[in-house]
């Protein structure tokens, strides 16, 4: 088979769908890979260095043949900003699919915000009457919606209304959380199967438990900072609290970091919570390091029904996993103990999460470590995964 993926975000990028297409391209079935994506310029907001800003590109990496395509870059992130971005690839990848000469078999669409994306996907599937597979990581409108970006009925009416058009022209719908097919089923009669997001790695053997004797209990989280992530919570949590013996540490970037940077400082928090960039570089190793990993996500029936591409990441490491958050990741969390959760809202369960932490002896410990590890070999080693999606 001859596959081209259409995402908005690829590598340099950092992004599961990298990691996807490396793994797929390993499979026999798999002839020839293609991608077709912006010019790289998340999270900094500017066009990486290497790439030509005005022109389309075509470039190699590896087995992998990379289309891009040009783009407004997102700049300071601000709503005009994201706007102009998300619009300007979708606009620009319409004049540009008619660039790509191959022959395809089948066109996969990784539908990261805002579903828009998939629009130049879909024309390309119809101009070279291809199918067309839909891979769903966000609900839309409803997690725009509650996120607070727009708030406008109107204005939903016709993302819903878009949204809606968008689904009924897949041949195949794929959603990240089986709490997604509903939601998708109201907009759209086309064929909705669950396929959760895989880890960036494989397999992980289990080893002699050994506990980390640290003072201060280190809980980490990575990835997006933002609307989504309950942060005015986490400020209050941090600000009232008379706990002590642990430190949270962000590692990542987003809309509200800066905003996020500002209140530890007002507010005096440094203490309690520390910001850094992304993980690039020595990410296994310093991810080993935590006590604990953590997930935010802020109160919102979309939000609830999503899996955080990150839950499966942080079951690789066989950390106990703290979930600030509602629905469909803390019933897995709580099912399968995996760690402790806490209602969106409950500044007081997430104390409760945070105070078990900080006690915890080795027992806790490597009962979450045995449990974490098996749950992630049997759910989300990106092998599998790759394997299944092939299939």
């Amino acid at each position: 088979m001859k596959l081209i993926i259409f995402t908005q975000h690829f590598w340099p990028e950092n992004f599961r769908i990298n990691d996807m297409a490396e793994q797929i391209i390993k499979n026999k079935k798999i002839k020839e890979l293609s991608v077709f994506t912006a010019k790289p310029n998340y999270p900094k907001g500017r066009i990486l260095k290497g790439y030509k800003k005005f022109s389309f590109e075509e470039k190699k990496r590896g087995k992998i043949k990379i289309y891009r395509t040009q783009i407004i870059p997102r700049r300071n992130a601000s709503t005009l900003d994201l706007v102009l971005n998300y619009l300007s690839y979708v606009i620009s990848a319409l004049f540009n699919i008619f660039r790509i000469k191959k022959k395809f078999d089948l066109v996969f669409v990784y539908a990261t915000s805002p579903i828009f994306q998939a629009i130049p996907a879909i024309f390309y599937s119809k101009l070279k009457n291809i199918p067309i597979v839909l891979w769903v990581q966000d609900l839309w409108p409803n997690s725009v919606q509650e996120t607070g970006y727009i708030s406008n009925k109107l204005i939903i009416k016709i993302i819903k209304y878009i949204t809606r058009i968008i689904y009924n022209n897949c041949d195949l719908i794929l959603v990240q959380s089986k709490k997604f097919i509903y939601p998708v089923k109201k907009l759209s009669n086309t064929k909705t199967r669950t396929f959760y997001n895989p880890s960036q790695f494989s397999s992980v053997r289990k080893k002699k438990f050994k506990l980390k004797k640290n003072k201060i209990k280190k809980i980490y989280y990575t990835g997006n900072i933002g609307n989504a992530q309950n942060l005015e919570n986490l400020i209050k949590f941090c600000k009232n609290t008379k706990l002590n013996n642990f430190k949270i540490t962000l590692f990542g970037d987003g809309s509200k970091k800066n905003w996020l940077k500002r209140k530890i400082i007002n507010e005096k928090l440094s203490k309690k919570i520390e910001i850094k960039d992304y993980l690039k570089n020595n990410f296994i190793k310093e991810v080993a390091k935590a006590d604990s990993l953590l997930l935010l996500l802020s109160k919102g029936k979309a939000l609830s029904k999503t899996i955080p591409a990150k839950f499966q990441t942080y079951l690789y490491f066989g950390k106990p996993i703290i979930s600030w958050s509602d629905g469909e990741v803390s019933y897995i969390i709580n099912k399968n103990e995996l760690g402790y959760t806490a209602k969106s809202s409950s500044i007081h369960e997430f104390s409760q999460s945070i105070s078990k932490i900080i006690n915890m002896n080795q027992k806790g410990y490597k009962k979450f470590y045995f449990n974490n590890i098996n749950f992630f070999n049997k759910n989300f080693c990106i092998r599998k995964n790759s394997q299944e999606l092939i299939e």
